[in-house]
């Protein structure tokens, strides 16, 4: 047993022990008593005081030994928590590039037959195979003019939630993903919209009607 343990066992048995013993001589000695014996009972007395006080000590050393290891527990759980979620993120954006690279094998080997199927800037679809282009009527012209519309009026919110329906309506296209990037700068989510961007940037392959995108990319400092 070490000595803090020790120290706090004597303590208790002294707060216990004194007064009992102050009450015992006064039933003992009733009006027997001395000068001798008053002074041992101030002693006694003193002493009851002095442990009393290293008592409250103790007690305060312990709260705050105990608010010292709460408080490094609590650290070590928040650590614990943002390594999770530096984890977490990691394997998000390791899928994310394992899909892309996916898709991207899989246009490489179309282009080497010379099959493509692309949505241009407006949202029309054309498909091309060895010796013939064909452009789809109808495709997204409504849709494209709509979220035009709420990026001129800069309604960010209403432009995000546009975006992420014709982003899940129409993977391929590529203008609902600038916009979504767009709309995420303006409302200060800087990681998302670079993510967007470059998403565009990598798949545009250098259409020049996405040229906007390496401008917005140098504006947010991920170029």
């Amino acid at each position: 047993m070490g000595a803090y343990p020790i120290l706090k066992v004597l303590v208790t048995v002294l707060l216990v022990v004194l007064p009992l013993a102050v009450l015992f001589r006064d039933w003992w000695f009733r009006d027997q008593r001395t000068r001798r014996r008053h002074e041992i009972t101030r002693a006694i007395v003193i002493v009851w005081c002095i442990t009393s006080v290293g008592s409250a000590g103790l007690v305060w050393y312990e709260t705050y030994q105990s608010s010292r290891l709460h408080a490094q527990h609590d650290d070590l759980v928040q650590g614990k928590n943002e390594i999770l979620a530096q984890n977490a993120r990691f394997q998000n954006e390791l899928a994310a590039e394992r899909e892309k690279t996916r898709l991207l094998e899989l246009q490489a080997k179309k282009a080497e037959r010379g099959i493509t199927s692309v949505y241009d800037f407006r949202g029309n679809k054309r498909s091309t195979s060895p010796g013939r282009t064909i452009m789809y009527a109808g495709g997204k012209d409504g849709e494209f003019r709509k979220i035009v519309e709420l990026r001129n009026q800069r309604r960010w919110k209403e432009l995000l939630d546009e975006c992420e329906r014709e982003m899940q309506a129409t993977p391929k296209w590529l203008t609902p993903y600038m916009f979504a990037g767009i709309a995420h700068a303006s409302l200060g989510n800087r990681e998302e919209a670079v993510r967007l961007l470059r998403h565009v940037k990598v798949n545009a392959a250098g259409d020049p009607e996405y040229s906007e995108v390496d401008a917005l990319l140098r504006k947010l400092g991920a170029q």
